[in-house]
């Protein structure tokens, strides 16, 4: 029957002009939900954490953020912004919806800045308009034509030549990072999983909107006429739909597991629009009769650039809070060396256990002090300021160090604590 009905039926029209509005506003309104998750998130992990270095100081016990109300309503509001940015595929173009996810970062910022107490310096607001100037740009100049509604368009796109040569490179470069380049290098280089993450997501993008477009279209009055349902290409789209949200999803939680959240959103989102905008283009322009605009194209592209530069000012804001927070948390270090008790680790949070383990206790540092004045007391203050500057000098390689950081291991090669999402994220609450 479908055979039949894919012979007899006439090629359907474009979507009505007023799809890209709908898909516009659900591509908003998910930004600026899965924005506020991860801020709602970020409070009951900080909570959790609190917790946990309190009853478990080994960190064993790394799952108590499932017992918090606040980390499950962030996820609530994060699911429904999945939701509504898979239903913006299905209006509005992929080229359209996934460069305006760089107003979740704006949202999470701003909204940080006051529920975190995150203070949002000049070089965060900056970033923040570019954003929004960015989108501006996007959503203004967006191609109309890169789109379909059926199963019988979407396909004739994804079998031109030029995509599916496009489809079996990227399948092999995934088969080698998931199976020869993440087990070896996958928990010290933050590229491993965002690349394979950024890859699958790509591929997701173009699928959802394909598979999502024509659950719109035969719901829009074509039922009886022309069920997108009776095409077997219809349920090995969705197949692919759900297994590659799982991938990605699967491969995302690594990232976060293992590196900081304020490291891996900025570098996440920008990698994976950029595979987002390369994969629609090849798909969408490679087997199209009808002539795009390239001017509409290559401003969408500058557009996505203008968003992407005010995603790093940002991540240079959240990296610049980070290491005020561990150069005070240092100095607190420093000075508390002046007190005879030893300070307990639950009493100021991670970072102290961080200190600790790199820098030596108060008691250690006080070893040989006696009355103020004396001999011994100058030359223990030498002993303290000596081993003070080898603190800051782990901390400078921890917060600061680059690369090094990027890559989660310090200057020595072995692995360091800074990229984990715990210390950046009680951190950036303390900042």
């Amino acid at each position: 029957m479908a055979d039949a009905q894919r012979a007899s039926s006439s090629p359907p029209e474009g979507p009505p002009s007023y799809y890209k509005f709908i898909g516009l506003g659900l591509a908003i309104g998910s930004a600026v939900i899965t924005g506020s998750s991860f801020v709602f998130k970020k409070k009951g992990l900080i909570k959790a954490n609190s917790t946990a270095e309190e009853d478990s100081p080994d960190g064993e016990d790394n799952h108590r953020y499932l017992k918090e109300g606040m980390w499950w309503f962030g996820m609530g509001l994060m699911a429904l912004g999945e939701v509504m940015n898979f239903a913006a595929y299905a209006f509005a173009p992929a080229i359209l919806v996934s460069p305006l996810g760089g107003i979740s970062v704006v949202v999470s910022t701003v909204l940080s800045s006051y529920l975190l107490k995150e203070k949002l310096d000049a070089v965060g607001w900056i970033g923040c308009l570019e954003c929004l100037l960015g989108a501006t740009i996007v959503v203004i100049y967006a191609p109309e034509t890169i789109s379909t509604q059926t199963i019988p368009q979407f396909f004739s796109f994804f079998v031109y030549p030029s995509f599916l040569a496009y489809f079996i490179v990227v399948v092999l470069i995934l088969v080698v990072l998931v199976f020869v380049v993440a087990p070896r290098k996958g928990r010290t280089n933050l590229l491993v999983y965002i690349s394979i993450t950024s890859l699958g997501g790509a591929l997701l993008a173009v699928a959802a909107q394909g598979w999502g477009s024509s659950i719109v279209y035969t719901l829009n009055g074509h039922w009886s006429s022309d069920n997108q349902a009776l095409y077997w290409e219809w349920y090995i789209l969705g197949a692919f739909v759900i297994g590659t949200i799982i991938f990605q999803v699967n491969y995302l939680n690594k990232a976060l597991n293992l590196f900081s959240t304020a490291v891996v959103t900025p570098v996440y989102f920008v990698t994976f629009t950029t595979m987002t905008i390369i994969t629609s283009l090849i798909l969408f322009l490679g087997g199209s009769s009808t002539s795009t605009s390239p001017v509409g194209v290559i401003t969408t592209i500058l557009g996505f650039g203008v968003i992407a530069g005010g995603v790093a000012q940002l991540y240079l804001f959240n990296w610049a809070a980070a290491a005020r927070v561990h150069t005070r948390r240092a100095r607190e270090s420093i000075s508390s060396s002046a007190q005879p008790q030893t300070p307990s680790p639950s009493a100021h949070g991670p970072e102290m256990v961080f200190i600790a383990n790199h820098g030596g206790s108060a008691q250690q540092q006080l070893e040989g002090s006696e009355m103020p004045g004396t001999t011994d007391q100058l030359g223990s203050a030498d002993s303290t300021k000596s081993k003070s500057d080898g603190l800051q000098d782990i901390l400078s390689r921890h917060v600061s160090g680059g690369s090094n950081l990027f890559r989660g291991k310090d200057k020595e090669g072995t692995v360091s604590q800074s990229p984990s999402a715990r210390e950046m994220d009680v951190a950036a609450e303390a900042s």
